[in-house]
Protein backbone atom coordinates (compact mmCIF):
# COMPACT_ATOMS: atom_id res chain seq x y z
CA UNK A 1 0.00 0.00 0.00
CA UNK A 2 1.65 3.70 -1.01
CA UNK A 3 1.73 5.35 2.42
CA UNK A 4 0.35 3.06 4.59
CA UNK A 5 2.36 2.28 7.81
CA UNK A 6 1.58 0.62 11.19
CA UNK A 7 3.51 0.90 14.35
CA UNK A 8 3.52 -2.34 15.99
CA UNK A 9 5.16 -3.90 19.42
CA UNK A 10 8.50 -4.87 19.18
CA UNK A 11 8.36 -7.52 21.68
CA UNK A 12 6.75 -10.55 20.27
CA UNK A 13 7.00 -12.67 23.89
CA UNK A 14 9.02 -12.64 26.41
CA UNK A 15 10.74 -15.42 28.81
CA UNK A 16 10.77 -13.93 31.98
CA UNK A 17 7.49 -13.97 34.08
CA UNK A 18 5.49 -16.14 30.88
CA UNK A 19 3.79 -19.23 32.17
CA UNK A 20 1.76 -20.79 29.11
CA UNK A 21 3.10 -19.48 25.24
CA UNK A 22 1.02 -20.70 22.39
CA UNK A 23 1.83 -20.56 18.94
CA UNK A 24 -1.31 -20.40 16.69
CA UNK A 25 -1.20 -20.38 12.53
CA UNK A 26 -3.60 -19.60 10.46
CA UNK A 27 -4.02 -20.86 6.62
CA UNK A 28 -5.75 -19.79 3.65
CA UNK A 29 -6.11 -19.68 -0.03
CA UNK A 30 -8.23 -18.29 -3.00
CA UNK A 31 -7.56 -18.86 -6.59
CA UNK A 32 -4.92 -16.74 -7.35
CA UNK A 33 -2.81 -16.40 -3.54
CA UNK A 34 -2.40 -18.96 -0.69
CA UNK A 35 -0.81 -17.71 2.66
CA UNK A 36 -0.11 -18.21 6.49
CA UNK A 37 0.25 -16.25 9.13
CA UNK A 38 1.41 -16.60 12.92
CA UNK A 39 0.81 -15.50 16.32
CA UNK A 40 2.26 -16.11 19.76
CA UNK A 41 -0.27 -15.93 22.69
CA UNK A 42 2.11 -14.83 25.85
CA UNK A 43 0.70 -16.00 29.35
CA UNK A 44 1.34 -13.93 32.07
CA UNK A 45 0.50 -13.27 36.24
CA UNK A 46 -1.09 -10.07 34.64
CA UNK A 47 -3.18 -11.99 31.82
CA UNK A 48 -2.61 -12.29 27.80
CA UNK A 49 -1.26 -10.77 24.68
CA UNK A 50 -1.06 -11.63 21.54
CA UNK A 51 1.49 -10.56 18.43
CA UNK A 52 1.85 -10.96 15.07
CA UNK A 53 5.09 -13.13 14.51
CA UNK A 54 5.62 -13.46 11.13
CA UNK A 55 3.69 -14.40 7.65
CA UNK A 56 4.31 -15.50 3.95
CA UNK A 57 1.99 -15.96 0.73
CA UNK A 58 2.94 -17.48 -2.77
CA UNK A 59 1.38 -16.96 -5.74
CA UNK A 60 -1.01 -20.32 -6.43
CA UNK A 61 0.14 -22.58 -9.40
CA UNK A 62 -0.59 -21.58 -12.85
CA UNK A 63 0.08 -23.94 -14.90
CA UNK A 64 -2.93 -25.68 -14.42
CA UNK A 65 -6.23 -24.86 -12.52
CA UNK A 66 -6.70 -26.74 -9.12
CA UNK A 67 -9.69 -26.71 -6.95
CA UNK A 68 -10.22 -24.44 -3.56
CA UNK A 69 -9.63 -27.25 -1.41
CA UNK A 70 -6.52 -28.45 -2.98
CA UNK A 71 -4.83 -24.77 -2.87
CA UNK A 72 -6.38 -25.00 0.67
CA UNK A 73 -4.19 -28.31 1.42
CA UNK A 74 -1.24 -26.36 -0.16
CA UNK A 75 -1.86 -23.10 2.42
CA UNK A 76 -1.77 -26.24 5.11
CA UNK A 77 1.71 -27.00 3.74
CA UNK A 78 2.89 -24.22 3.48
CA UNK A 79 1.96 -23.11 6.73
CA UNK A 80 3.31 -26.31 8.47
CA UNK A 81 6.70 -25.28 6.83
CA UNK A 82 6.62 -22.27 8.44
CA UNK A 83 5.53 -23.54 12.08
CA UNK A 84 8.86 -25.79 12.09
CA UNK A 85 10.86 -22.78 10.86
CA UNK A 86 9.57 -20.85 14.10
CA UNK A 87 9.76 -23.99 16.29
CA UNK A 88 13.27 -24.04 15.28
CA UNK A 89 14.73 -20.78 15.29
CA UNK A 90 13.06 -18.76 17.84
CA UNK A 91 14.37 -21.51 20.73
CA UNK A 92 10.93 -21.13 22.33
CA UNK A 93 9.01 -23.63 24.05
CA UNK A 94 4.97 -23.68 23.20
CA UNK A 95 2.33 -25.45 25.34
CA UNK A 96 0.21 -25.41 22.25
CA UNK A 97 0.50 -25.34 18.18
CA UNK A 98 -2.83 -24.83 16.97
CA UNK A 99 -3.14 -24.62 12.92
CA UNK A 100 -6.73 -22.84 11.88
CA UNK A 101 -8.13 -23.38 8.51
CA UNK A 102 -11.56 -22.71 7.54
CA UNK A 103 -11.58 -25.90 4.49
CA UNK A 104 -13.30 -28.60 6.31
CA UNK A 105 -12.40 -30.76 3.47
CA UNK A 106 -8.66 -29.77 3.91
CA UNK A 107 -8.67 -30.84 7.41
CA UNK A 108 -10.66 -33.89 7.02
CA UNK A 109 -8.39 -35.00 4.05
CA UNK A 110 -5.46 -34.82 6.39
CA UNK A 111 -7.17 -37.25 8.68
CA UNK A 112 -8.45 -39.66 5.68
CA UNK A 113 -7.32 -42.99 5.41
CA UNK A 114 -8.90 -43.12 1.92
CA UNK A 115 -7.62 -43.06 -1.62
CA UNK A 116 -7.39 -39.71 -2.78
CA UNK A 117 -5.82 -38.37 -6.07
CA UNK A 118 -2.13 -37.96 -6.41
CA UNK A 119 -1.83 -34.13 -5.52
CA UNK A 120 -3.44 -34.74 -2.13
CA UNK A 121 -1.91 -37.79 -1.39
CA UNK A 122 1.44 -36.23 -1.54
CA UNK A 123 0.67 -33.48 0.36
CA UNK A 124 -0.91 -34.90 3.48
CA UNK A 125 2.17 -37.02 3.26
CA UNK A 126 4.12 -34.29 3.87
CA UNK A 127 1.93 -32.67 6.21
CA UNK A 128 1.97 -35.76 8.03
CA UNK A 129 5.65 -35.97 8.56
CA UNK A 130 6.30 -32.47 8.97
CA UNK A 131 3.75 -32.88 12.10
CA UNK A 132 5.06 -35.99 13.31
CA UNK A 133 8.52 -33.73 13.56
CA UNK A 134 6.71 -31.04 15.30
CA UNK A 135 4.68 -33.38 17.63
CA UNK A 136 7.96 -35.07 18.85
CA UNK A 137 8.87 -32.13 20.78
CA UNK A 138 5.51 -29.82 21.04
CA UNK A 139 1.62 -30.65 21.13
CA UNK A 140 0.21 -29.88 17.79
CA UNK A 141 -3.67 -30.04 17.03
CA UNK A 142 -5.75 -28.79 13.58
CA UNK A 143 -8.51 -26.76 14.23
CA UNK A 144 -11.48 -25.76 11.62
CA UNK A 145 -12.48 -21.57 12.08
CA UNK A 146 -14.88 -20.10 10.24
CA UNK A 147 -13.89 -17.82 7.31
CA UNK A 148 -14.87 -14.46 9.00
CA UNK A 149 -12.20 -15.45 12.01
CA UNK A 150 -9.47 -16.57 9.52
CA UNK A 151 -7.19 -13.83 9.51
CA UNK A 152 -5.24 -15.10 6.82
CA UNK A 153 -8.21 -14.69 4.39
CA UNK A 154 -7.26 -10.96 4.13
CA UNK A 155 -3.73 -12.15 2.92
CA UNK A 156 -5.27 -13.70 0.06
CA UNK A 157 -8.17 -11.30 -1.14
CA UNK A 158 -6.21 -8.16 0.47
CA UNK A 159 -7.82 -5.06 2.59
CA UNK A 160 -8.29 -1.79 1.42
CA UNK A 161 -5.58 0.77 3.32
CA UNK A 162 -8.51 2.35 5.75
CA UNK A 163 -9.76 -1.15 6.86
CA UNK A 164 -5.68 -2.32 7.52
CA UNK A 165 -5.67 0.22 10.03
CA UNK A 166 -6.72 -1.24 12.97
CA UNK A 167 -7.54 -4.82 11.27
CA UNK A 168 -7.52 -8.18 13.44
CA UNK A 169 -4.18 -8.90 10.91
CA UNK A 170 -1.75 -7.29 13.08
CA UNK A 171 -2.85 -8.32 16.20
CA UNK A 172 -4.86 -11.97 15.70
CA UNK A 173 -8.31 -12.78 16.87
CA UNK A 174 -9.85 -11.38 19.99
CA UNK A 175 -10.68 -14.95 20.99
CA UNK A 176 -6.60 -15.78 21.17
CA UNK A 177 -6.70 -13.81 24.64
CA UNK A 178 -9.37 -15.77 25.99
CA UNK A 179 -8.42 -17.88 29.01
CA UNK A 180 -11.38 -20.32 28.32
CA UNK A 181 -10.89 -23.67 26.77
CA UNK A 182 -10.91 -23.60 22.69
CA UNK A 183 -13.68 -24.69 21.39
CA UNK A 184 -12.92 -25.30 17.71
CA UNK A 185 -14.02 -27.92 15.64
CA UNK A 186 -10.99 -30.58 14.96
CA UNK A 187 -9.82 -32.46 12.11
CA UNK A 188 -11.08 -35.79 13.65
CA UNK A 189 -14.79 -33.95 13.54
CA UNK A 190 -14.23 -32.43 10.19
CA UNK A 191 -13.69 -35.96 8.81
CA UNK A 192 -16.67 -37.47 10.81
CA UNK A 193 -18.27 -34.83 9.14
CA UNK A 194 -17.20 -35.75 5.58
CA UNK A 195 -18.02 -39.16 6.07
CA UNK A 196 -21.79 -38.27 7.05
CA UNK A 197 -22.23 -36.24 4.56
CA UNK A 198 -20.38 -38.94 1.73
CA UNK A 199 -22.67 -41.51 3.70
CA UNK A 200 -25.91 -39.62 2.83
CA UNK A 201 -25.10 -38.71 -0.53
CA UNK A 202 -24.62 -42.49 -1.16
CA UNK A 203 -28.03 -43.61 0.36
CA UNK A 204 -29.88 -40.86 -1.54
CA UNK A 205 -28.16 -42.06 -4.74
CA UNK A 206 -29.00 -45.48 -4.26
CA UNK A 207 -32.78 -44.48 -3.14
CA UNK A 208 -32.90 -42.08 -6.49
CA UNK A 209 -32.02 -45.03 -8.77
CA UNK A 210 -34.60 -45.71 -11.44
CA UNK A 211 -35.32 -49.78 -11.79
CA UNK A 212 -33.52 -51.65 -14.73
CA UNK A 213 -36.66 -52.01 -17.32
CA UNK A 214 -35.35 -55.30 -18.06
CA UNK A 215 -35.62 -56.45 -15.29
CA UNK A 216 -39.48 -55.85 -15.75
CA UNK A 217 -41.44 -59.05 -16.27
CA UNK A 218 -43.72 -59.13 -19.14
Amino acid sequence: MIDFTVSLPRRVTQRQGCTKRTLSVFVDSSKRVYACVAYITTETEEGRYTRLYCAKSKVAPISRTQTIPKLELLAIFIGMIMTEYIITKSGLKYDKVNIFSDSTIALAWIHSKKRLPSLVTKLTQKIQMSRERIASIQKIRFYHVPTEENVADHATRGLSREAARNHAWFKGPEWLNSTEELTRTDEDECYAFLNTIEETNKIAHEKARIWPTEEISS
